[in-house]
């Protein structure tokens, strides 16, 4: 699981791209269009669902908990589509379904910091991005903006905010990957208790 994380470092980049791209687009969107509301949700919960989906079902065989992952992707990928396809949206409707995608990718996120606690230091930045996504989701599902002026101008903000925190992400996971997959394959060369003997393989950890 590990090995897995931080060798897709790519996938937080994109996801972290995504994301400010979300929230540039909201923030300059007509605040009048819950339609433009409504597409820019659609696009980006599919997006985001189909790559965590694909990275799930691709590693089935390495990735502890790749059915929490895969399903958790199918759910932003049923959430994008039930936006874009919904009659008639309506501000408050559009908030509460947003915020589903919150609490799924929140979700998603504390489960790969925790994976990665053990190896890697710094996970806090990726378990708290996961913790206040899903935060965030929890509370609009209760008090959430009920105009389109209100969702977009709030969902703008917070497409700027989990981007850049996730393009943090990526960044700490692409500067451990190479050194960690490095230090595991020299653990499975030495070791005679490795896979190649019927033993269990361990990952190394890594220190800042």
């Amino acid at each position: 699981m590990i090995t897995f994380l931080t060798r897709n470092w790519w996938i937080q980049t994109i996801r972290g791209i995504l994301a400010l791209t979300f929230g540039i687009t909201a923030l300059v969107a007509p605040s009048t269009s819950v339609a433009v509301a409504a597409l820019l949700v659609a696009a980006f919960a599919v997006a985001d669902g189909a790559m965590t989906l694909t990275s799930g079902l691709a590693q089935h065989r390495e990735l502890r908990g790749w059915t929490a992952a895969s399903a958790l992707g199918a759910v932003c990928i049923g959430i994008g589509l039930m936006v874009a396809f919904w009659p008639a949206i309506t501000p408050t409707v559009l908030t509460m379904l947003f915020a589903a995608w919150c609490v799924a990718s929140g979700a998603l996120l504390v489960v790969g910091a925790s994976h990665l606690r053990p190896a890697i230091t710094n996970t806090w930045i990726m378990a708290t991005v996961g913790v206040v996504t899903a935060a965030t989701g929890i509370v609009l599902a209760v008090a959430g903006p009920t105009t389109v002026d209100g969702f977009l101008t709030f969902a703008g903000g917070f497409g700027m905010v989990v981007g850049a925190a996730l393009l943090l992400v990526s960044v700490r996971l692409r500067r451990d990957s190479e050194v960690l997959i490095a230090s595991a394959e020299a653990v499975v060369a030495t070791d005679p208790h490795g896979p190649a003997a019927g033993g269990h393989h361990r990952e190394p950890a890594l220190q800042s």
